[in-house]
């Protein structure tokens, strides 16, 4: 089977995977990072950033920098950025300092994710909470999308042989 065929059912079959993982334990594990690593892994499988060290690190980064960014900030009592609670300024720079955070560790580490940036910035601005159970949802989260994505990726890999 080609692999522009393959690949789509690969990408949805993980994050339906994900989602349904997230309506078995009825926490919201289907955050945005998942369906862009899954993109990433099964878009890009010959290439790092499709790999489990680049995917799992890297969004691992980006939590962490979110999180940090929102404690260093104060940002946590700042309501949420969006059209309807409008843009506390607090919240912008928290985005800013998660962003560079996750970029200025990632290289470091050579675990490049753009969907570890997408965490931060989820969790800078507040759509993500900043309790500990959002972050054991978010690293489950990061986790389960990293080892089936691995698992898609070697699949659709050994199609191709």
């Amino acid at each position: 089977m080609p692999r522009a065929v393959l690949q789509p059912f690969l990408i949805t079959a993980v994050v339906g995977l994900v989602a349904l993982f997230g309506y078995w334990v009825q926490a919201p594990w289907l955050i945005p990072s998942v369906g862009a690593s899954a993109f990433i892994q099964l878009l890009l499988p010959d290439k790092p950033a499709g790999q489990a060290y680049d995917t799992g690190v890297g969004q691992l980064v980006g939590m962490v920098a979110g999180f940090a960014s929102v404690l260093v900030t104060g940002a946590a009592a700042a309501p949420v950025m969006s059209e309807t609670h409008g843009i506390a300024l607090v919240r912008v720079g928290a985005v800013v300092l998660a962003v560079f955070l996750t970029s200025a560790v990632q290289v470091p580490l050579k675990a490049l994710s753009a969907a570890g940036a997408a965490v931060a910035v989820l969790i800078a601005a507040g759509v993500a909470s900043t309790s500990w159970a959002s972050f054991g949802v978010i690293a489950a989260s990061i986790g389960l999308v990293t080892v089936l994505g691995e698992v898609a990726r070697r699949t659709l890999l050994a199609v191709e042989r």
